[in-house]
Parts: C-alpha cells; sequence; structure tokens
C-alpha cells in the first residue's frame, strides 16, 4: 500500500515538474531580463532534465520515455535551428493531439485506456480487489460503457486543448502566449482530474457490490 502511495506521489511530483518547471523557468527569465528565445530554451531545458531524472528513477527506459526524450532533444534542435519561439510553444499541441487520437481510439477498443490505466490506482495491487475489477468490467455493461465514455471525453478534451494552444500562440504576442498557451492544458487536465475522481468513486462502489458477491460465493462452497 505504502508502495502504491509513493508511486502516485512520484507520478504527481514529476507530471507538476514537467508543466511548472518549464513556466515557472519562463516567468524567472522575463523578471532577469532574458530574452523570449532563451527564457523558452530555459524552460524546454528544464523539462528535459525533469524527464531524463523521472525516466532514471524509474529504472527503465519504455516506449513512451524514449518518445518524450526523443521529441523534447528534437524540439531544442528546432528551436536553435529554426530561431522560431512560436513554434517550439506549439510543440506541446502534437502531445495533445496524439495522445487525443489514441484515447479516442482506444474507446472502441477491446479494452479502452482508462480501464488498465485506473486499474493499480483502484485495486492498490490487492489481488482480491483486481479480481472484482476485472469481474465488474466483464459482467456489468454499466461499468464498461462509463469506461468508454470516459476515455472518449478525455481524448475530446485534449484535442480541444491541443487547438486551443495552437490558437493562442499565433493569435497573442510571443511574450503573453507563453503563459497563456498553458491554460487550456491546465484547463483539460483538472477537468480530467475531477471526472476520474467523480468516477473512480462511482466505479468503487460497483467493485465493492462485486467483491461482496465474490465473497458470499466463496463463502457458501
Amino acid at each position: 500500500m505504502q508502495q502504491e502511495r509513493m508511486s502516485e506521489r512520484r507520478i504527481l511530483l514529476g507530471y507538476s515538474a514537467d508543466v511548472f518547471g518549464p513556466l515557472a523557468a519562463w516567468w524567472m527569465a522575463r523578471w532577469l531580463g532574458i530574452s523570449v528565445f532563451w527564457g523558452l530554451a530555459l524552460g524546454t531545458g528544464i523539462a528535459l532534465v525533469s524527464t531524463v531524472i523521472n525516466t532514471a528513477r524509474r529504472g527503465k527506459m519504455d516506449a513512451v520515455g524514449g518518445l518524450v526524450l526523443l521529441e523534447m532533444t528534437a524540439s531544442m534542435g528546432m528551436l536553435f535551428w529554426l530561431h522560431s519561439p512560436r513554434m517550439l510553444l506549439i510543440r506541446p499541441s502534437f502531445y495533445s493531439g496524439i495522445a487525443a487520437v489514441y484515447l479516442m481510439a482506444s474507446a472502441f477498443k477491446a479494452k479502452p485506456l482508462t480501464l488498465e490505466g485506473s486499474k493499480p490506482f483502484a485495486t492498490k495491487g490487492d489481488p482480491v480487489r483486481t479480481a472484482a475489477w476485472e469481474r465488474a468490467w466483464k459482467d456489468l455493461p454499466q461499468f464498461r460503457m462509463a469506461h468508454r465514455m470516459m476515455t472518449f471525453g478525455f481524448g475530446v478534451a485534449l484535442m480541444v486543448d491541443a487547438v486551443l494552444r495552437v490558437m493562442v500562440v499565433y493569435r497573442y504576442p510571443v511574450d503573453r502566449a507563453a503563459w497563456l498557451s498553458n491554460l487550456p492544458h491546465m484547463a483539460a487536465i483538472g477537468i480530467i482530474v475531477i471526472v476520474s475522481a467523480l468516477f473512480g468513486r462511482w466505479a468503487g462502489g460497483l467493485v465493492d457490490e462485486v467483491q461482496r458477491e465474490m465473497n458470499a460465493e466463496k463463502a457458501a462452497q
């Protein structure tokens, strides 16, 4: 249990560093009078270092981690090669857009992404709870439909985030767009967190009921 909580904290801290680290670096750079170009370069560099550290803590390099490192390295190269701050500012839209398409497609697969993604947090590694979670997916149509709708909805939220970021970056001056373009992403993540929490309570009740039924069946044997 304690190990699962530590894992959740690390995920939250790592994500916070990736999102807010570059933003804090940007504000610090502007406060010190550093140019827009170097402020963005510093922010991207911090995000790159954070990703490397988080990967080292996990002790392995998975496909997603490798893709993130490759993309961030390419972004740094693009920044110095094209010298285009706006191109760097819309970089997260590619992340969000790809994730959005993947999530929406996953909603129609045998098992949507939110099912496997939420199971470790919902079951805490308990084999009995895991069995009840899997049985809920197998036996309860409302459980399956809710997961599919949530997965598709998360994809829509990320797609809106990607589109709004591009619109903000090309509508406002770079100096303002550097921080304003993060607002859609923060809003999308906020919606996802709130919906996930509400869904967790509702789904947890269903799994509790399934677990009670399993315990009753076991006691009757």
